[in-house]
């Protein structure tokens, strides 16, 4: 039986780790085979590849890190806005990263 508690290593996007790397490929090949499909119908598709979010649970979970690196889920949440918005029209089939300053 698997132990359910194993956690990966690779937790964080600037790690380049290959499991890690191998989901974002993946979410990034589904969101751009949306974007081409739907086109026509005037909807866009895009993925936002958030750092590590600085969330209550991820500060419990790594307490000694430092969080002012970490991304504030408002500046996601801006970003979101913005694309769904006229000024974010053009943008179809992109995977946007949003770091942080943990690069």
């Amino acid at each position: 039986m698997r132990d359910r508690s194993w956690k990966p290593r690779c937790h964080r996007a600037r790690t380049k780790c290959g499991c890690l790397q191998r989901v974002t490929d993946g979410h990034a090949f589904v969101m751009k085979t949306v974007a081409i499909e739907n086109r026509d119908a005037g909807l866009r598709a895009n993925v936002i590849l958030p750092g590590t979010i600085d969330t209550p649970a991820n500060r419990q979970s790594s307490p000694d890190a430092d969080f002012s690196t970490w991304v504030r889920p408002t500046a996601i949440a801006s970003l979101i806005t913005w694309l769904a918005g006229d000024a974010g029209r053009d943008i179809n089939g992109a995977a946007i990263p949003i770091y942080g300053s943990e690069i």
